[in-house]
């Protein structure tokens, strides 16, 4: 995508951003409305602390951008386009010893900006969905609890936290409204110990977790 067809008009106004050791990188690209998977360029993201807007970077011309010397904290990730819905951002959280992810993927959808491909991202909870994991670390078997307000669908993957490929979809199903505490077992052979990401979709909402096998 080339920068004629990008608004110049940005409505989103800085804050003011303490500072920090934190870091954030990735790639963005297009989703299935346009040609999947080609970068876009000069697209300008935002760091949303609450409701303040306190950093923003664009997109360069092979689609990557960053963050840098960001306060570690929760962040909503809002984009500048006309279309997109930015009540249902990607949420990342960064902590003093979690405080630089790197290689993240964001997908432009129609309407709403996806983390496709997560670096390190934890301890989300966004909206009105609360999501529970335990024990972490964890040796044979992993609770996930989430409550949902609607008939919604589901999907949690274990991925590889160096690759982001899926090693076990753990569920992937349209449930009904209701609290879940659901118990899945990673005892086999195919789950060495260390450590993996935990990738929930609820609906359009991504979140993710650092988890430990032991």
């Amino acid at each position: 995508m080339t920068s004629d067809t990008m608004s110049k008009d940005f409505s989103c106004k800085l804050g003011i951003n303490p500072g920090g050791k934190g870091f954030i990188s990735g790639l963005i690209k297009q989703g299935a409305n346009k040609k999947a998977g080609d970068p876009i360029d000069h697209l300008q993201l935002f760091l949303m602390n609450k409701t303040t807007a306190v950093e923003s970077a664009i997109s360069d011309n092979a689609g990557n951008l960053s963050f840098g010397n960001i306060f570690p904290t929760t962040y909503k990730v809002f984009v500048d386009w006309p279309t997109i819905d930015n009540t249902r951002p990607p949420v990342l959280s960064l902590t003093n010893s979690d405080f630089n992810f790197s290689n993240l993927v964001f997908v432009l959808h129609r309407n709403y900006l996806e983390l496709a491909k997560p670096g390190g991202v934890k301890d989300i909870e966004q909206e009105q969905i609360a999501i529970k994991v335990f024990p972490n670390p964890f040796n044979s078997e992993i609770n996930i609890g989430y409550n949902l307000g609607e008939n919604t669908k589901v999907s949690v993957q274990l991925l590889n936290i160096q690759t982001g490929i899926v090693v076990s979809e753990l569920l992937n199903s349209t449930l009904p409204q209701g609290n879940y505490i659901a118990n899945y077992p990673l005892n086999s052979s195919g789950f060495a110990p260390g450590l993996y990401l935990l990738k929930i979709m609820i609906g359009d909402r991504c979140m993710v977790q650092k988890v430990e096998k032991f």
